[in-house]
């Protein structure tokens, strides 16, 4: 044998050394990390391993887990006294090159038989999971269309597909979720009608154990019809909308943005117009939050901890500690067509607010500051009671007129041309309304 082919050789079988012991390395980490998240599950009442079954190979483990769902009291919880559960069967491809895991529920047989009516031959749902050499994991899930006529009514699913992309130790977190859509429709003419939806999300978990980023959802709207129990019909659509968020965590305190808009909301086919909001949250303490959440999920709710006494303790200790650092809320709505554009803003801050203060509501209402402005078009308004109700348009006109005539009596409310006015002012314990003082009492009569 030449030296040429005794180096090719050699080369051959180290290579295949190398890729057994890849394949065996692969297949450690992927199963231990099976094992670790089944010995997690066992510390919860709530979700609990029923049976669990590992059959362990080179290149390929299956592991078969049957999951309960419930609590041994059956009031605890709303579901059956018995629980539910839920068997989910995860086949582990060893192959470094191409490692992963292919997760697929186990179904009973009427399951099988129900869900065959609608997704006939398909799987109604896929995962697969694949693990890079680095450890990272990217999941993909999918849902194919289908559709059921039954009873009359029919149901049209459009399917979904996701992709969520993480490490190990979810330390971070990418995804993009789209559902494509739905229709309903009633034996006796009711159809719904659900848009396609997007949301994107890239998020990484801070130091204090909250996940921060920014997420987007964009929606192709949604269209109902309907008949209303006296046998008029209803429409209701909303057009194309849009959401996006951004939070932060700096020197342990939480700020966030939310923002969105819906296009051409509509009513018996008339145009209400678009409506926008928006809410801003600065200096909420995260470290509170996160605690909050830990005692809620993992120590409340997965511990079949349901006492309203433990979640109003929870609540208490997660405001006070909140309220510490002086936290501030704004949100703004408004609505907007060619008779004008009709808002709502409010906006709320505490200043050095103790949980002594909690026990006496006057010392408690002197350290919060809040201001609510609403303004509206009165051509809006009567455009709006028009278009929603149009047998009465003409008694709610008149009541309108005289609660606005009331108001501005009173001094709560104000006209600026077409535009009715009204804003409160709280601060330092005190009340103005319009810029002009009032008391409590002035509200009472």
């Amino acid at each position: 044998m030449s030296k040429i082919i005794k180096a090719a050789v050699a080369v051959a079988v180290l290579g295949a050394a190398g890729y057994a012991g890849a394949t065996w390395y692969v297949g450690q980490k992927i199963d231990g990390k099976l094992d670790q998240w089944t010995a997690q599950a066992k510390g919860y009442k709530l979700v609990q391993v029923a049976d669990r079954k590992f059959e362990r190979g080179f290149w390929t483990s299956v592991e078969t887990v049957t999951y309960r769902i419930g609590c041994d009291e059956a009031s605890a919880v709303p579901l059956p006294p018995e629980g539910l559960s839920v068997t989910v069967r995860n086949t582990v491809q060893h192959n470094p090159l191409n490692a992963g895991i292919t997760t697929e529920f186990v179904y009973s047989k009427e399951a099988k038989e129900a869900l065959a009516k609608m997704f006939k031959d398909q799987q109604p749902l896929t995962i697969y999971t694949k693990v890079a050499l680095n450890g990272e994991l990217t999941t993909d899930i999918a849902s194919p269309a289908a559709s059921l006529a039954q009873d009359g009514g029919k149901v049209q699913w459009k399917g979904l597909k996701g992709t969520f992309k993480y490490d190990q130790d979810l330390s971070w977190l990418k995804s993009t979720f789209e559902l494509a859509g739905a229709e309903v429709q009633g034996p006796t003419g009711e159809i719904m009608h659900f848009g396609k939806l997007v949301s994107q999300s890239d998020r990484v978990r801070a130091a204090e154990g909250l996940y921060v980023g920014k997420d987007a959802v964009q929606w192709e709207g949604l269209s109902a019809h309907f008949n209303a129990s006296e046998g008029r019909a209803v429409d209701f659509s909303v057009g194309k909308s849009k959401f996006d968020g951004a939070s932060e965590i700096k020197a342990g305190l939480l700020s966030g943005k939310v923002s969105g808009q819906f296009d051409d909301l509509m009513v018996n086919k008339a145009k209400l117009g678009a409506l926008t909001l928006g809410y801003d949250i600065e200096r909420i303490d995260a470290k509170a939050l996160k605690t909050y959440n830990d005692d809620t999920w993992i120590k409340g709710w997965l511990q079949c901890n349901f006492e309203p006494q433990g979640e109003q303790q929870r609540l208490k200790a997660l405001v006070t500690a909140l309220l510490a650092h002086d936290p501030a809320f704004k949100m703004k709505l408004a609505l907007k067509n060619a008779a004008g554009e009709g808002s709502y803003q409010l906006e709320l801050a505490s200043q050095d607010v103790a949980e002594q203060d909690f026990a006496n509501p006057m010392a408690l209402l002197g350290k919060v500051n809040a201001s609510l402005a609403v303004q509206v078009p009165q051509a809006l308004v009567k455009q709006l009671i028009t278009q929603l109700d149009p047998e009465n348009a003409e008694e709610s006109q008149a009541q309108f007129a005289m609660a606005l005539a009331q108001g501005m009596e009173r001094g709560f409310v104000q006209t600026e041309g077409d535009l009715v006015k009204a804003k409160l002012v709280l601060k330092g314990g005190a009340i103005e309304v319009n810029g002009q003082p009032k008391t409590m009492a002035d509200f009472l009569q």
